[in-house]
């Protein structure tokens, strides 16, 4: 009797387990799944320990298959994936998707076949919509049934880059051709205040005598060329076309925040040779044209705050309009740490003690806005750590905008893709009377 038992129960055993491993399943079939699952093994599993001639192996997988199947929380190892260095992921274990199935869910179609299964279950899905059932079984967890699409958020989790403004302030032209040519004024005021920029000179009819020569007025030409940059980035097909996320968006994204700190950087510190001439080269040389002079601090390797406070006059009231502080944070907190005789801060948030170089909102000293680029020296002597001044006397031109070239073929052995980025520009310093540097003795 215990063995006819044991060969009836090892036979339904064996095919519930059948039936439990089928992609796709008929009524009939599930049908007689749910008969084994809840009657015949359960009726069978009491006999034979009335008899005590079941094994424990098979206790084992009869528990298995019957908690799975009912809902029940059962202990079994679970799946799990790994990522590697190179960024390939291996999974191992129960429950881990196979790479099939994971390009599977995160097809939209499959988005949208999971909200009509969640909408009208399972058997009316199969009935009435086969096609979605079959977009569904793609994506099916032989351990815990559909699984659901996931969804990524659109942000990829990385460090956020220095600000970048400086662009935004400089004067800005488009060109057509290879070089932006324009005239200068050669007369200057021979007081050095730029009180009067006319060359004319005239009298008093009154006074007698003829009036005095007039300087013949002079124009000379100021020419900034265009120099041509290229950069590439070369991506994996296989991520682009594996990855659910929008790449293509980021890849978009990267390319902005890579063109705004291209200027940001050569603006600053262009060496003028192939490239746009920075507003730093230049610093530390005596003013002229593209050269916007500079102050001296009275002691070596120290900026201190009678400097500060005075550049707002080194600077004409009529170039004074757009003014502004340029400098990097660590010189930024070597003026916020400057204190009087009285050990007190100069730079107060809130409070201005009478004796203050700032005002309140600690984005403004001596009362004109401060901004802050990483690209910038720090305080050391013979350095140039501080710019004041408008930043629309440095002038930069563009022939084109940025375009970019889809490449397939250049690296289609290495199975990349490569984007390629042009861009035209130049740029200079211009118009020297706009701002000074503070040079540190």
């Amino acid at each position: 009797m215990s063995s006819q038992l044991r060969a009836e129960f090892k036979s339904a055993l064996a095919e519930a387990q059948q039936i439990r491993d089928f992609e796709e399943r008929t009524d009939d079939q599930s049908a007689r799944f749910r008969e084994l699952v809840d009657n015949i093994l359960p009726g069978l599993e009491t006999r034979l320990k009335a008899h005590q001639s079941v094994s424990e192996t098979s206790l084992d997988r009869y528990a298995d298959i019957t908690q799975k199947s009912s809902g029940t929380p059962y202990s079994r190892p679970v799946g799990h994936a790994h990522i590697s260095a190179d960024g390939s992921v291996e999974d191992e274990g129960d429950g881990a998707l196979t790479d099939a199935q994971f390009k599977a869910v995160m097809e939209p179609a499959y988005k949208r076949a999971f909200k009509t299964y969640m909408r009208l279950g399972e058997q009316k899905t199969k009935e009435t919509r086969p096609a979605v059932f079959k977009t569904l079984v793609a994506g099916l967890d032989e351990y815990a049934g559909i699984t659901i699409p996931p969804d990524w958020l659109d942000k990829v989790i990385a460090r956020a880059p220095a600000p970048t403004v400086v662009q935004d302030l400089v004067t800005s032209f488009t060109t057509s051709s290879n070089r932006l040519l324009m005239l200068r004024e050669t007369y200057t005021d021979p007081s050095g205040l730029d009180i009067r920029t006319s060359p004319i000179q005239g009298m008093w009819t009154g006074e007698g005598g003829d009036p005095a020569d007039s300087p013949v007025p002079g124009l000379g030409e100021v020419s900034i060329p265009i120099h041509e940059f290229m950069g590439k980035l070369s991506m994996s097909n296989t991520l682009l076309e594996d990855t659910g996320f929008p790449l293509e968006s980021w890849i978009a994204g990267k390319v902005q925040e890579w063109l705004r700190w291209h200027y940001e950087y050569h603006v600053l510190n262009g060496t003028g040779v192939g490239q746009p001439l920075g507003l730093w080269t230049t610093a530390g040389t005596p003013q002229g044209l593209g050269q916007m002079g500079f102050v001296t601090t009275p002691t070596a390797g120290v900026l201190d705050a009678d400097t500060i406070k005075g550049m707002e006059y080194e600077i004409l009231p009529q170039y004074q309009g757009d003014a502004v502080w340029l400098f990097n944070q660590r010189t930024a907190k070597a003026i916020a740490l400057l204190k009087d005789d009285q050990k007190q801060y100069l730079f107060q948030k809130g409070e201005l003690p009478h004796n203050t170089v700032v005002n309140a909102n600690p984005k403004l000293l001596v009362g004109y806005p401060t901004i802050v680029s990483q690209y910038l020296p720090d305080i050391a002597s013979t350095k140039c750590p501080v710019f004041f001044g408008s930043l629309k006397g440095y002038f930069k031109v563009n022939r084109i905008g940025m375009t970019v070239r889809v490449l397939n073929e250049i690296e289609a052995l290495k199975n990349r893709r490569v984007y390629a980025f042009r861009l035209r520009w130049g740029g200079m310093p211009v118009e020297d009377p706009y701002g000074k540097f503070i040079k540190i003795k």
